[in-house]
């Protein structure tokens, strides 16, 4: 399955799921496979099983999932609030929210959940999305301080800080 993903191979991803029993279709490691390798190959048509999928077993990469889905993003907005009225404080949530509402250019709502996202559990890629939030508002200090927290999360602990440079 992850092989087929991997390679984008939707007859195959499709071919296997048919084949494999039905116990082994609720497994999230296949589940995280079989919808990420459809969405990346462009697959429409997914947002009602991988509802399903998440209702049956929540799972962060699955949420991240439907964020990418290729359905519009006004109504995945209204049913990602319908899930945060239950898991408020869930961090992929708010990110995925906050995405999708940056697709629909609602800023004001991407910010407050971005920021909630990352206050909750700093993360490299709800930065990211944080400064390009930012970037888009016009604020570049903002956004700078956004992209370097992130990259912060990412850059190997305990490198030596660089000593000012002399101004010349």
């Amino acid at each position: 399955m992850q092989q087929a993903a991997r390679k984008k191979d939707t007859a195959m991803l499709d071919s296997l799921w048919k084949e494999m029993p039905g116990r082994l279709r609720s497994d999230l490691s296949i589940l995280r496979a079989y919808f990420g390798g459809l969405i990346a190959a462009g697959r429409h048509g997914l947002e009602a099983r991988l509802r399903k999928a998440i209702k049956a077993g929540w799972d962060a990469r699955l949420i991240e999932l439907y964020g990418q889905l290729e359905t519009p993003a006004a109504s995945r907005i209204k049913r990602v609030e319908d899930w945060l009225l239950e898991r408020s404080e869930d961090p992929e949530l708010l990110k995925t929210a906050g995405l999708l509402c940056m697709q629909e250019k609602l800023w004001g709502k991407a910010r407050s959940y971005l920021e909630s996202s990352v206050g909750i559990r700093p993360d490299p890629a709800t930065y990211q999305l944080y400064g390009q939030l930012l970037e888009q508002l016009g604020e570049s200090v903002g956004a700078a301080e956004a992209f370097r927290h992130g990259l912060g999360l990412v850059s190997p602990a305990g490198l030596p800080a660089l000593e000012k440079l002399p101004q010349s």
